[in-house]
């Protein structure tokens, strides 16, 4: 879900923050990143920047709550990634294009789709139902989706669902 306090990521753990956690290796500060770690994080910004732009399209045609809920779109293809034990490392994905568009194919319409259904049936102005700022920060409504997520793909110990 959405981090509700930014600033914690600027501060340590031991102070109460989740810096580690955000910016570290496997929660670890250290020197520097391992590739694999590097490699994750540059695959996730051209994720983020393709979602982005997916998401504006659909903000024209009326859907402006897809935008809204990028990151969370981003979290449930970061789940599909890492539950996807025939994709290739890290690496190989931020070097090679194709493979990273047939993962995109693979997983993006579900993506989208298993969180569009989840919206629609539980975001509104009728009283039992949230509004998307509400959604947006319902922990209940993250381990639905992406519970639903995991059971549409098949995937057993996803993380995050």
């Amino acid at each position: 879900m959405l981090y509700e306090r930014p600033k914690d990521l600027w501060t340590r753990t031991d102070d109460g923050g989740d810096y580690e956690k955000a910016f570290g290796d496997g929660a670890k500060i250290t020197d520097s990143w391992s590739n694999e770690v590097f490699d994750e994080a540059i695959l996730a910004l051209a994720l983020a920047w393709r979602i982005e732009d997916e998401t504006k399209k659909d903000k024209k045609l009326g859907r402006s709550f897809l935008y809204r809920l990028r990151f969370h779109l981003l979290s449930l293809m970061g789940m599909c990634i890492r539950s996807d034990t025939d994709r290739p490392d890290y690496h190989t994905l931020v070097k090679n294009v194709k493979r990273c568009d047939e993962l995109w194919a693979r997983y993006w319409p579900t993506c989208r789709q298993v969180l569009t259904i989840d919206h629609n049936n539980n975001v509104g102005v009728d009283p039992d139902k949230l509004s998307l700022h509400a959604y947006m920060r319902s922990e209940e409504r993250w381990r639905c989706v992406s519970k639903s997520l995991a059971d549409v793909l098949g995937f057993v110990n996803a993380p995050g669902a």
